[in-house]
């Protein structure tokens, strides 16, 4: 239960340190670049972009964003889409491990079995 608490916590409260500014920066990018589509996925990956209405690959357009975000940046989105709405958080695990009552101060708790989510 702790491991809720403490995302619960760095979701609510998103810890601002801005001297890690490049580090988040250099991780994004990298992410981007780890995340290329295999030889035999870039035709597909280039059909949807254009689906998508993009007339180049977007991952050169995040790069450019990264490179020149600011902290007040990620402070912003933060407080615009994650601070105050709700949050779904998924337990994959055996019940008799959890304590459902204390998992519930976090929320409703909703117990699904196999056939409930494999149709």
């Amino acid at each position: 239960m702790e491991a809720i608490s403490v995302f619960k916590d760095l979701v609510l409260n998103m810890p601002e340190k801005p001297e890690r500014l490049e580090q988040i920066k250099s991780g994004l990018i990298k992410s981007i670049n780890a995340n290329r589509p295999s030889f035999r996925s870039f035709p597909s990956r280039v059909s949807n972009w254009i689906k998508q209405g993009y007339r180049d690959d977007p991952r050169k357009e995040q790069v450019s964003f990264y490179e020149n975000m600011s902290f007040d940046d990620i402070v912003n989105f933060q407080k615009d889409n994650i601070a105050g709405r709700p949050r779904v958080i998924t337990l994959l695990t055996d019940t008799k491990q959890v304590n459902s009552v204390e998992l519930s101060q976090f929320g409703k708790v909703i117990k699904l079995k196999k056939k409930d989510i494999l149709n």
